[in-house]
């Protein structure tokens, strides 16, 4: 009974705490300019998916493209930021939401990443999309980089 009582308050104890552990995420330049193609600020008024193969509509507004020079110091800068999420036991790929002002990368193909404060949605080849949701950057982070590039 003892030994029960052990193995079930154990298990409790890491659904809980595996729930409050937080963790940092920083993009990766190589990886983001590797083939790209052309960038975007685009306004994004809301943008609900699910991850998997399942084609979603996506709605945005382009605000400004940018140039190589400026696609390049974007992703630099970008890289810089920390994105914080919490480490849950179930994946965080079920859902997501994109709303406010992303960055569109294209890519080679018809492949595209949107990046977002809250989350990101990527498409590549095969028809294939990713969704991370729950990476997080401050208000103050992304305002600052959006803001940036859209007054330029």
């Amino acid at each position: 009974m003892k030994r029960v009582f052990i193995i079930a308050v154990s298990v409790l104890g890491v659904l809980v705490f595996s729930g409050c552990i937080r963790r940092s995420y920083f993009y990766d330049y190589d990886e983001l300019t590797e083939g790209l193609v052309r960038a975007h600020i685009v306004y994004v008024e809301d943008f609900f998916g699910t991850s998997g193969w399942a084609d979603v509509e996506l709605e945005y507004a382009v605000i400004r493209e940018l140039t190589h020079v400026e696609a390049d110091r974007l992703i630099r800068e970008l890289t810089d930021i920390r994105f914080r999420y919490t480490v849950f036991l179930a994946p965080a790929t079920y859902g997501f939401v994109i709303r406010g002002y992303s960055i569109k990368l294209h890519y080679e193909g018809d492949a595209f990443k949107l990046l977002g404060q809250t989350a990101d949605y990527r498409y590549g080849r095969f028809g294939m999309s990713i969704a991370r949701m729950g990476r997080s950057a401050s208000d103050r982070d992304w305002d600052a980089l959006m803001l940036q590039f859209i007054s330029e």
